[in-house]
């Protein structure tokens, strides 16, 4: 292979490594797909606050939190981690 050749297939090897990767379109509702734009809002606001008081050690709070998002979504994944790492910290 001559220089051309090889000069080529480094541009070639460089243009596909920089390149940005293709984006899909996100899924909308993935995590709650039969709740409501609104009730999606409201489990995701209600589950910050669940982290934030569970990072300033409020599991009480956090627990109450959580048990807003289960009445309105009981399948909710991230708040049954959540729940669970409660549980671990706290013993029971």
């Amino acid at each position: 292979m001559d220089m051309r050749g090889t000069a080529v297939i480094l541009i070639c090897s460089l243009f596909c490594a920089c390149a940005p990767a293709r984006r899909t379109a996100p899924v909308k509702n993935a995590e709650h797909p039969r709740l409501s734009p609104e009730q999606v809002r409201e489990v995701d606001r209600l589950y910050y606050e669940a982290v934030g008081a569970y990072s300033t050690n409020e599991l009480d709070s956090s627990l109450a939190y959580l048990k807003k998002i289960f009445r309105i979504d009981p399948d909710y994944r991230p708040a049954r981690e959540l729940l669970e790492k409660i549980r671990l910290a706290s013993g029971s």
